[in-house]
């Protein structure tokens, strides 16, 4: 019996090294890129490739030992059993070694998730320590010792069974979980997109944490929104495409944050939507709309037309071409005027800009057949999020940073005046505008911005503060400061870091 343990722990080493040897069966090849990141030490470059050697020797000789042993007829040899588990402690100790010293870069586009190389899988840990736990029965068998008490041991094991479900069980959040306040009884937490990724960001302390993919391929989060019950959200994700914006599917998913800030990826909502999902938008009712982009099929890094849509209504609106400014990213700021109108940015044929709102119960298909409710100034962008009482916070651009700002106003509105208004919410300086979003109140303004801008012909960078990303928060019912210096309301630093946020929601 105890050779028969040391022959299945050499089919587990020995099955391990022929799937090196066989030729990888999941069909899809997985690649990755980065670009900007600082060339890497030669000895991380060929360490790497000296341990996975060392590695596979260790392996070959594990099973060496473990196939001659489980083939002898006399008892167990002196100090196998040490030498076995040894080996296998040090197969395992450099695998990890290698993983570690060959991460990916930070920013690296995948096919997949990048972060399913940065953790060993459980399963792949399991399958690599299991023959030494099988050795140690074997040893067992080998002792000849007295058998084991079955039924104490399986008594226990349900009753701490029973009792770490019942744990987990009045662990469980709310149906509804509070949201942890702020001194200013606004939530603590806020959801962003920094690149790819989703984010929990604490508004008191500033941490952050990552919030994790749905799936290895769907991996890319590019919208999220606030959904009607709180602690409820929606996040779109992509999967890497070709180019900038070729071949991408995107889903919608639910997202459910506790009262600690502690986020979950739940079910898909709806089917799969071929292309790039820009922005997301909940009404009131919880009919969801969302803007995607589709790509030119001669140019991927060109967009052929852009979709407006509702999930679960199979009501699309579009348009032909993306509908930015002259400095926008593609997406439309598409939010809920109210239960029956969208409101967003669109372009019209001359290039100039509008805030455009569009009736969903209008018959046709024409994303443009929407009524105006403000024009940009020529070569000006911008867009609008609409509050509570009809005003909207509305955001403007001509190119250089230092003409940003974001006013509350009244829409309709004629064309603002060339300088900049006094009072306005908030002007970011010479730091350049990303995202921005209000709390559910709608009486605080969060304001995320990059401290770098690109200006001249030659695309000169000019940096502004120490760190690349800030978030901002406004109190947009404060009192104006007195006079023309400086007319943005006050405003308070949250969060710094290393790259912006593209996409909030509070």
């Amino acid at each position: 019996m105890s050779r028969l343990w040391w022959f299945v722990a050499f089919l587990v080493v020995a099955s391990s090294l022929v799937r090196q040897w066989l030729p990888a069966d999941d069909g899809q090849p997985v690649f990755c890129s980065w670009s900007g990141a600082e060339p890497r030490p030669l000895w991380e470059m060929v360490l790497p490739g000296y341990l996975l050697s060392a590695a596979n020797a260790t392996a070959v000789a594990t099973a060496l030992l473990l196939g001659w042993v489980s083939v002898r007829r006399s008892g167990l040899p002196r100090f196998a059993t040490t030498t076995v588990v040894v080996l296998i402690a040090l197969n395992h100790t450099l695998l990890e070694a290698a993983r570690a010293i060959s991460a990916l870069p930070a920013g690296t586009a995948c096919s997949i998730d990048p972060a399913t190389f940065e953790a060993t899988p459980w399963a792949e840990i399991a399958w690599t320590l299991a023959p030494a736990l099988l050795v140690l029965f074997g040893v067992r068998a080998a002792l000849d010792l007295p058998r084991l008490p079955w039924r104490p041991i399986a008594l226990a094991a349900a009753v701490t069974a029973i009792a770490a479900f019942a744990v987990f069980l009045v662990r469980q959040p709310p149906a509804g979980p509070v949201a942890s306040r702020t001194s200013d009884g606004t939530p603590r937490h806020v959801l962003a997109i920094t690149g790819s990724t989703l984010t929990v960001v604490d508004l008191d302390d500033g941490g952050t944490t990552r919030v994790r993919a749905p799936d290895p391929a769907f991996y890319r989060f590019t919208a999220v929104a606030r959904d009607v019950t709180p602690g409820a959200y929606l996040a779109a994700v992509t999967t890497q495409g070709d180019g900038a914006f070729g071949e991408r599917t995107s889903r919608l998913h639910r997202v459910r944050m506790d009262g600690e800030g502690g986020a979950t990826v739940g079910d898909q909502v709806g089917g799969d939507l071929e292309g790039w999902v820009m922005d997301l938008a909940v009404s009131g009712t919880g009919t969801i709309a969302y803007s995607r982009v589709l790509p030119d099929p001669e140019d991927s890094t060109e967009v052929a037309s852009t979709v407006v849509g509702l999930i679960g209504q199979k009501r699309e609106w579009s348009t032909r071409a993306p509908q930015h400014g002259p400095y926008g990213d593609g997406g439309l700021a598409l939010h809920w005027r109210d239960a029956g109108t969208l409101a967003f940015r669109a372009v019209t044929a001359g290039g100039r800009s509008h805030i455009v709102a569009l009736d969903i119960s209008r018959p046709g298909d024409d994303l443009l057949a929407a009524r105006k409710l403000h024009t940009f100034a020529a070569l000006t962008d911008g867009s609008a999020l609409s509050l509570p009482g009809g005003r909207v916070a509305m955001w403007t651009s001509d190119g250089d940073s230092y003409d940003e700002t974001i006013t509350v106003v009244d829409l309709p509105v004629k064309d603002p005046p060339h300088r900049r208004p006094a009072g306005v919410a908030f002007s970011p300086g010479c730091a350049v505008v990303m995202a921005y979003a209000t709390d559910p109140s709608g009486r605080h303004l969060l304001v995320s911005v990059l401290n770098a801008d690109e200006h001249g012909m030659e695309g000169m960078v000019r940096e502004c503060a120490e760190h690349p990303g800030e978030l901002y928060r406004v109190d947009l019912h404060a009192s104006p400061p007195a006079g023309p210096a400086d007319p943005a309301l006050p405003r308070r630093r949250v969060w710094q870091g290393e790259e912006p946020f593209s996409a909030i929601v509070w």
